[in-house]
């Protein structure tokens, strides 16, 4: 499968998000109306599983930002301080 840039960067930024909404779900209201699904490994497409891996090698290849407000800004050692 070919991937496309835009495509890995906005995977990357969902990705981001993500991680940075799971992060904030442990601090907020334990009463929430729409959580997000976590998926098992194994119950992924191989497309999904492609997507995945080609959003962790681009987070993985952005510098650290140095910075934890803006979730498409930021790199895989961010996520690693956090």
């Amino acid at each position: 499968m070919v991937v496309r840039a835009t495509t890995v960067t906005t995977t990357v930024a969902i990705t981001t998000a993500l991680i940075a909404s799971t992060l904030l779900v442990a601090v907020s209201d334990a009463a929430c109306t729409n959580p997000i699904v976590r998926s098992e490994w194994s119950q992924l497409t191989a497309d999904q599983k492609s997507l995945y891996v080609a959003a962790t090698q681009a987070l993985a290849a952005r510098p650290a930002s140095g910075q934890y407000v803006d979730p498409t800004q930021m790199g895989w050692d961010d996520f690693v301080q956090t």
